[in-house]
């Protein structure tokens, strides 16, 4: 009599360790056929943040160099060169700046007047952009268009009203 009512419950574990079995072969036939895309998926994500780092370490290194050079420029040369190493990074319309100043300043006025019509093809948003428009009239008045540069300086106040530059251009 005890036999039988054990029989019920050895049936049912039994089904219960099959069971178990089972789930443990489903369990490692998932493991067997997913873990390798999954290792591999990990791969690439840490691959692709360690290059990601490194591209910014880069980036921020080589802007830090440019912002470097830019304070010790005294000369067209130096200016130059900057744009030659750096010309990606923000010390690259400074620089042009500089080269175009260091130009004028040279009476090269045409070459002035190149560089900053190419400041403001490459940088018409930057903040020095009034700057350099002021900067390549000023060019025009000193290669001796005097009605041109008379005319240019006009419409400078007319767009640029709340410039400090305006007072100068009107003068």
């Amino acid at each position: 009599s005890s036999e039988k009512q054990h029989s019920p419950q050895h049936e049912e574990l039994l089904k219960k360790q099959s069971l178990e079995q089972q789930e443990v072969k489903e369990v490692l036939n998932f493991i067997t056929k997913y873990a390798k895309p999954a290792v591999i998926v990990v791969i690439a994500v840490c691959a692709f943040f360690l290059v990601d780092r490194y591209l910014k370490s880069s980036r921020i290194q080589k802007e830090t160099e440019a912002d470097a050079a830019l304070l010790m420029a005294g000369s067209a040369y130096d200016y130059q060169n900057i744009l030659d190493d750096y010309g990606s990074t923000p010390a690259a319309p400074l620089a042009l700046m500089g080269l175009a100043r260091q130009t004028f300043n040279a009476g090269q006025y045409e070459e002035a007047d190149a560089l900053y019509s190419k400041f403001l093809k490459k940088y018409s948003k930057h903040e020095m952009a009034v700057q350099a428009e002021f900067n390549q009239i000023t060019c025009r008045e000193a290669l001796g268009q005097i009605g041109d540069a008379h005319l240019l300086y006009g419409e400078f106040v007319k767009n640029h009203k709340d410039s400090y530059l305006a007072p100068l251009a009107m003068i």
